[in-house]
């Protein structure tokens, strides 16, 4: 159970540093896009 923990923690920093990302890669694809 405090192995599985462990593994759910890292999960939800990766994901969240993921997401963090991938939101920061659209936006700057968006202002790329419209200064074209």
């Amino acid at each position: 159970m405090n192995a599985l923990r462990r593994v759910w923690d890292h999960f939800e920093e990766g994901f969240i540093a993921f997401l963090l990302g991938s939101m920061t890669l659209v936006t700057f694809t968006y202002v790329i896009l419209n200064n074209l």
